[in-house]
């Protein structure tokens, strides 16, 4: 499966409704980026999980140790953390 660009979202999706013209490329951006947030949000995407483990270090510095990178991960695009 390959990676579609905007413009051809855009002219495969005017393709599927029958070649329509009274809507516009912007139109149909906002309606592009709609369908796939509710894909995004309905879909569990269990292939994307996975468990990580490591040792974080504490420097005793709140504003430093708030955070962990995702490039300490070796799964490094993480959709969701749980702690």
């Amino acid at each position: 499966m390959g990676t579609l660009t905007t413009t051809e979202l855009i002219s495969e999706t005017r393709a599927h409704l029958g070649g329509r013209d009274d809507l516009t490329d912007a139109e149909l951006v906002v309606a592009l980026n709609l369908t796939q947030m509710r894909i995004a949000r309905s879909h569990d995407f269990e292939e994307l999980r996975t468990v990580e483990s490591g040792v974080f270090v504490i420097s005793g510095t709140p504003a430093t140790d708030k955070f962990l990178a995702f490039s300490t991960l070796t799964q490094s695009n993480p959709r969701e953390i749980y702690s």
